[in-house]
């Protein structure tokens, strides 16, 4: 058995808006369409779902880079380490400014995290990027 839902391509348009509405709902979890980048399934609980002007100010945010997210008790890197998300962590983000430094921060349930790594400490490119918006089924 398959652990996220599948559809086939045959049959025409109607077929195809039966099959998603078939597939929201499978094994007692909400499931959205991926159409791009890559076509596919993720479960709804993990990404922001519906209008964008309607989201809020809440956003689901993903851990990429390999060594984790530093969480801090402050906006600046000078605050206290709470502890470090681990790669691929999803985690709620409410606030988004940028510190003294120029860095851009992010304000989580618990504490700050960076957006990108210091460019000062010589590496660079991000630690945590955004989920998409899905697109709810029709």
């Amino acid at each position: 058995s398959s652990s996220s839902p599948t559809t086939s391509n045959s049959g025409g348009s109607s077929s195809s808006a039966a099959a998603a509405r078939r597939f929201e709902q499978y094994r007692g979890l909400r499931w959205l369409r991926v159409k791009e980048p890559v076509v596919g399934w993720i479960l709804a609980s993990n990404c922001a779902a519906g209008d964008m002007g309607q989201l809020g100010w809440s956003w689901r945010f993903v851990v990429v880079c390999r060594d984790g997210a530093f969480v801090r008790e402050g906006l600046e890197l000078a605050s206290a380490h709470l502890y470090t998300l681990q790669k691929n962590a999803v985690f709620v983000v409410h606030e988004r400014r940028v510190n003294e430094q120029g860095l851009t921060r992010l304000r989580t349930d618990d504490g700050w995290i960076s957006e990108d790594l210091n460019p000062l400490s010589g590496q660079r490119g991000p630690i945590v990027v955004p989920l998409p918006v899905a697109e709810a089924l029709e």
